[in-house]
């Protein structure tokens, strides 16, 4: 796989994200070539100033651009990229986008930041992928014509944030960050208490002058820019790092039409302090939080100044467990919330590429020895219950079922030695004929009802035909995940959209939705393998087992005669000789932590 990075030259002491990324890539598996596109414009600039002074000779902007992006078509034509990456849509030229494109590789836009987001999205449509660090950017991303744009947030770089104890860094308190609008707000609010109780303070960044505390925390304050090195070892040895979100409004302009933002998720300090090891108390600002760290195992939040010195007093005196949850919280972010992390996302994503064993393992497992066969029409019946039960775990006390409709399978599993079985369906005329044949039956949409059971609480849950009727099967699969035991078991049976009879009339020009079946009208979301394990993957899960079900419309004779016929074209891999077979899938899936920690690395919001 071969990647070129060109990067932005908008490095900031405390945001030096391309940095980063350049040096994840150099240790990464791939062919990488790296473009300074910032050393190209300086050097460019400095030449048309010489030559304005020198000679009188004027030049545009457009002439700075032309002759800084020459040098990276000549790499491109010469390397030949399987994809581009850059983190500021303004600054390539959108016809060098596209003559990129037209070489075959696959331009990336990867915005790590809001500085420049307007013009940002003036350009981002002529990107094949957008990424954003703020999900509640993806729409308006959308709106602007983009086509594939995905959530991806920041993340921290553990060759700078590490556990480094270093003793003149020990406080008991630390905020890094500017001091702009609400962190001074807060720290005011909160500034008799830490000169009260003696506590030792250090407040470090931008426009902290705005204090209106400055005469009482004085000797605390540095109202400076604080490079990354030294934010790390502050991060790492304070006994609680104060992550203050700020303004979380942002007002943006975008051809005439005006667009009001309230960010969601986590900044880049939230990585960056759990991967230095250091214990947080965050704002409670960002509601995708959760997504990627546990509120009160891993990290702690406030709402207010009064709840803010609170938890102050108490975790410099309980030093044990912020100790523990500081643990917990780097352990996870080194496992999950990496650049290797996210530049994988973005590799796997905007390739296709089947990273590692992960789909292999499961088209491996998809073959007609493991087929379950059934007759056409007939997968409500009893007999595909039976299908489900045989993959709930042989020791599963706890069981819930989404979509139970009449209750029937709960017969079946109470057979194998469950004790407790729950469902949920939106259906009432039919969950009312379930609730004498389960223990408790939930009545509604299974994205909008809350479910009132406590973490950790199922040994398995079951979605029957219900992952492709929801609008965000994925954040299903991390909310109701969260429930599941550390090794409990999610079990789901899910259409192929890849099934040969679908492809065979889709080749003749027809995609006719039906009332039932693999292209039933009423789902909204479509499968096909590699979408499923990438679902459960971006929720947090793997695939333990799959099992290809069949109505034995077609047989492994048709479908090996049917990928000869197009094997020519060579655009089917050759795993496809299973995937086109079947017209479900059977998966069995557990979480990829083997402790009782909940949350998810990652989540695809639209595409």
């Amino acid at each position: 796989m071969k990647v070129v990075f060109v990067n932005s030259g908008l490095d900031s002491a405390d945001k030096p994200f391309d940095r980063y990324i350049d040096l994840t890539l150099r240790d990464m598996d791939v062919d990488y070539r790296f473009f300074d596109f910032a050393a190209h414009i300086k050097f460019f600039d400095d030449v048309f100033n010489h030559a304005k002074e020198a000679y009188d000779i004027d030049y545009s902007s457009n002439h700075l651009y032309k002759y800084s992006v020459a040098p990276l078509l000549q790499l491109v034509s010469e390397f030949e990229p399987d994809l581009v990456l850059t983190t500021q849509g303004c600054f390539l030229p959108p016809m060098t986008v596209r003559s990129i494109q037209k070489t075959g590789a696959v331009v990336v836009l990867w915005v790590l930041d809001d500085s420049g987001v307007a013009e940002t999205l003036k350009h981002a449509h002529v990107y094949d992928y957008v990424f954003t660090f703020e999900s509640n950017l993806v729409e308006i991303y959308l709106d602007c014509g983009c086509k594939n744009v995905s959530y991806l947030p920041q993340a921290a770089f553990p060759g700078v944030f590490k556990k480094q104890p270093v003793s003149h860094f020990e406080y008991d308190v630390c905020a890094i960050g500017s001091g702009e609008g609400g962190p001074a707000e807060i720290i005011d609010a909160i500034a008799g208490f830490l000169v009260d109780s003696d506590v030792r303070t250090r407040i470090i960044g931008e426009r902290w002058d705005a204090l209106k505390s400055a005469h009482m925390l004085n000797k605390s304050i540095s109202n400076r820019a604080i490079y990354a090195a030294d934010r790390a070892r502050y991060y790492s040895n304070a006994k609680i790092n104060l992550n203050l979100q700020g303004n979380r409004d942002l007002t943006l302009r975008v051809n005439g039409q005006e667009y009001n933002i309230v960010r969601s998720s986590p900044d880049h300090k939230t990585f960056e302090i759990a991967a230095s090891g250091g214990f947080q108390l965050i704002e409670s600002a960002s509601p995708n939080l959760e997504r990627y760290f546990e509120v009160g195992k891993e990290v702690d939040i406030f709402t207010s100044p009064v709840e803010l010195a609170d938890k102050i007093a108490h975790y410099v005196e309980h030093s044990d467990e912020r100790e523990e949850m500081a643990l917990l919280a780097r352990e996870r972010c080194l496992k999950e919330h990496t650049y290797v992390n996210r530049l994988e996302f973005i590799l796997e994503h905007a390739l296709h590429q089947d990273n590692g064993v992960l789909i292999q393992d499961a088209i491996s497992s998809v073959n007609n020895d493991q087929a379950y066969l059934y007759e056409k029409n007939r997968f409500n019946s009893r007999r595909d219950d039976e299908i489900l039960a045989r993959s709930v775990p042989a020791d599963a006390k706890r069981v819930l079922e989404i979509g139970c409709g009449e209750g029937l399978l709960g017969d079946i599993l109470r057979s194998k030695g469950v004790k407790e079985i729950f469902g949920v369906e939106e259906n009432e005329v039919v969950a009312n004929k379930a609730i004498d044949r389960l223990d408790k039956v939930i009545i509604g949409n299974t994205e909008e009802v809350e479910l009132p059971f406590r973490s950790n609480f199922f040994d398995c849950i079951i979605y029957r035909g219900v992952l492709e009727n929801l609008q965000e099967p994925w954040r299903a699969l991390v909310k109701q995940g969260n429930l599941l035991t550390a090794n409990g078991r999610i079990i789901a049976c899910i259409p192929n959209t890849l099934y040969l009879p679908v492809i065979k009339d889709f080749l003749k020009g027809c995609w006719r939705y039906s009332g039932n079946g693999t292209l039933d009208g009423t789902h909204p979301k479509s499968f096909t393998l590699r979408e499923i394990v990438y679902m459960f993957k971006l929720a947090g899960f793997e695939i333990e087992a799959v099992e290809g079900i069949t109505n034995g419309c077609v047989d492994s004779d048709e479908a090996s005669a049917f990928m000869k016929s197009i094997k020519p074209l060579n655009v089917a891999a050759a795993s496809l000789t299973a995937e086109i077979q079947y017209s479900h899938y059977m998966m069995v899936a557990k979480k990829v932590r083997v402790d009782d920690r909940g949350g998810v690395g990652l989540c695809l919001v639209k595409s």
